[in-house]
């Protein structure tokens, strides 16, 4: 033990690397930093304020652009609440004098209860007629009010969207900002209404107390007139920052806009100039007495910024004592070591870099020759280090690297395996039209989807079958590949679906993997216009009926296959097939694709694509599943394995057969193709 301590830290090359820099960086910076303590002064403190009143400024400006954001999202809303179809109904039967019908009046309410229940922001809602009585509230008490007076109704009804200043409202005798849009009139006429929005003033609050901000930091905000209408001290809401004059108390009518007779100032006439000029942002200096709220007089710097929604100034106001103390200890001092110490660290570092980086750019080239494939590359090792380590690691990592290379390889194989067993193409049956799609979310996967040749027992019927194995992977490839096997194989006797489904039963069931697999087997006849189809454990076949502009399902079935040796399973039939129906076979891949929020496509928005595109071709169906799922998902990664098939009904009864060419059968059809 004695001599082996003294040997390993006489032998600099079996130090960790984290040593050698630490020693380096030590013998660098003690020296010149012993130098720089002696010069360094407070002289940074006007470098400092000028920071801190920076970051003032940006603080007011994200407070500012935060408060645009909500003012913004009121304007969008009533704007949507004055295009609604129910609203213009609503104005325009004003406009008329007509009577308005239940159906319409019960949609103008909901549109304005929707958008209260969307916006927990906003207060209440409510439409004008063309004079600016008020027709439809969700606050009642305006429903017949005379609103004119206010002019953010007289804006609306001249044509523009109007956002007003914060507003005491006389029928709640609560403050908000109101935004007002017109209601359009038929064929772009003169307005016939007005959409309003009244603002809670509460959400102002919120968003400014939601701002982060330094300790000792409160904001406030200023109208164009100098009057504070929002304070963490609620007693100074709607007083000025300095005295008014008459005449522009006369022009606010505080009675009016605040529910209040007159307008007191609170003693701060340095913030006037720049609550009231066009100035974009900046800061200030000023005292603020003990009356505002936050102890004794003191000095104190405010940034502002203004916003763009309203004519309204932004102020974060801090104490001048927290820039002054952090000034006098940081700046100068801070700036003169990092520079010096940074000079003679490079000097330092650059003479000791040179045998540090020589087994790293060897590590390097070794990286590269590897990347090449060239799997015999192995990494020198100089010493004991972290970097002996890591050449180590490298060495052991490329022989395992080519077994993973040749996995891989064998993967893709099996992935071209796989696929050559799904369908090369949609078949071509008279009276339907066709497409499957399938992806899976590894290299190969458990989903399956097939067109079988039944043209002998069945001429022309198109036999369909879609299943799922759980899990996906190679076991799953290969639970699929023997299911497909057994299934055509059996697929030409004359047996029924429920025999094939208990054949296919049988020869899973015998396999020792422990997977089961789901199965739909769906035979239609255009001819006779019926659908016979057997299920085991898989989801209903989807029916869109466009003549009813409904759903049917395909129901009923038995427990998966591979799971019970003897189960029997039935067969069902329905008839009565019509043209421009259209039916899709899934996995649940498609309805259980999540999103990064992990919700769930759900089948609702299938049959919603359905219904869009049911007057398409199958292949555009299944191309608008596709995307709609894709675009649901988003940045979300496949979860599993996605399959499904469409099916339109074109005609139903027996066709003409074509004079020239005879019928193909689907295995005709899929050998061309190939």
């Amino acid at each position: 033990m004695n001599e082996r301590t003294p040997a390993r830290w006489l032998r600099p090359r079996s130090w960790p690397v984290a040593v050698r820099l630490a020693l380096d960086l030590s013998l660098a910076a003690l020296i010149p930093l012993t130098v720089a303590l002696w010069f360094s002064l407070a002289r940074g403190r006007d470098a400092l304020e000028r920071a801190a009143e920076e970051h003032l400024v940006a603080l007011a400006a994200a407070t500012a652009d935060r408060l645009d954001q909500i003012i913004a999202e009121t304007s969008r809303a009533v704007r949507a609440i004055a295009g609604d179809e129910d609203i213009g109904a609503l104005a325009f039967a004003a406009a008329e004098g007509g009577a308005l019908s239940a159906q319409a009046g019960e949609g103008a309410m909901r549109a304005l209860a929707v958008a209260l229940e969307v916006n927990p922001q906003f207060a209440s809602a409510f439409v004008t007629d063309r004079r600016g009585v008020g027709v439809i509230s969700t606050n009642p008490r305006n429903v017949g009010q005379d609103i004119s007076f206010r002019e953010y109704v007289r804006t609306a009804l001249a044509g523009s969207v109007a956002v007003s200043d914060l507003i005491v409202g006389k029928t709640s005798g609560a403050p908000g900002v109101y935004c007002a849009a017109p209601i359009p009139g038929h064929d772009g006429g003169a307005p016939i209404g007005a959409a309003v929005i009244k603002l809670r003033v509460e959400a102002i609050w919120e968003a400014l107390d939601a701002i982060p901000r330094p300790a000792e930091t409160f904001p406030a905000v200023v109208d164009r007139n100098g009057v504070i209408i929002a304070h963490p001290v609620r007693e100074l809401l709607f007083r000025s920052l300095g005295p008014l004059p008459p005449e522009r108390i006369a022009r606010i009518d505080p009675e009016l806009s605040y529910s209040q007779s007159t307008i007191q100032p609170v003693g701060l006439p340095d913030l006037m100039p720049v609550a009231t000029d066009d100035s974009a942002s900046g800061s200030v200096m000023f005292t603020i007495p003990a009356a505002f709220g936050l102890g004794d007089s003191s000095r104190r710097v405010a940034g502002y910024a203004a916003m763009s929604q309203r004519p309204w100034k932004v102020f974060l106001v801090q104490a001048q004592s927290r820039a002054d103390a952090a000034a006098t200890a940081l700046v100068q001092r801070q700036l003169a070591i990092a520079g010096v110490v940074s000079a003679l660290a490079v000097v330092m570092a650059l003479v000791r870099a040179r045998s540090i980086v020589r087994p790293i750019r060897e590590l390097g080239e070794a990286a590269d020759r590897l990347g090449t494939g060239d799997f015999s590359a192995r990494a020198p090792k100089h010493a004991d280090d972290e970097i002996g380590r890591l050449a180590d690691a490298f060495n052991r990592m490329a022989p395992r690297l080519q077994e993973s290379v040749a996995l891989k390889q064998s993967l893709e194989v099996a992935m071209e395996v796989q696929q050559s067993l799904l369908p090369a193409c949609n078949p071509t049956i008279a009276g339907l039209d066709i497409a499957g799609r399938t992806r899976y979310c590894d290299q190969t996967g458990g989903d399956y989807y097939d067109f079988i040749d039944v043209s002998e027992p069945h001429p022309g019927a198109a036999l369909l079958a879609v299943g799922d194995v759980t899990g996906h992977g190679v076991g799953a490839a290969l639970l699929m590949a023997s299911a497909r096997a057994a299934l055509r194989a059996r697929a030409i006797d004359e047996g029924g679906l429920s025999l094939l489904l208990d054949h296919v039963n049988a020869v899973l069931v015998n396999d020792r993997d422990v997977r089961f697999m789901t199965m739909m087997l769906l035979l239609i006849d255009p001819k006779t216009g019926s659908a016979r189809w057997a299920s085991a454990g898989h989801d209903p076949a989807i029916v869109f009926c466009p003549a009813a502009g409904g759903f049917e399902e395909f129901t009923g079935g038995g427990i998966p296959l591979g799971i019970e040796r003897d189960y029997t399973y039935e067969e069902h039939e329905r008839a009565g097939l019509r043209p421009g129906q259209a039916l899709v076979v899934g996995t649940d891949g498609v309805w259980e694709a999540p999103n990064l929020e992990g919700e769930m496509f759900g089948k609702d928005r299938l049959r919603d694509v359905i219904r869009e595109t049911h007057d398409r071709s199958a292949p555009e169906i299944a191309r608008a599943i596709e995307d709609a799922v894709d675009a649901f998902r988003g940045a979300a990664a496949q979860k599993d394995d996605i399959t499904f098939v469409v099916v339109k009904v074109c005609s139903v009864g027996a066709p003409e057969a074509p004079e020239a060419r005879p019928a193909r059968s689907l295995a005709d059809q899929e050998r061309d193709h190939r």
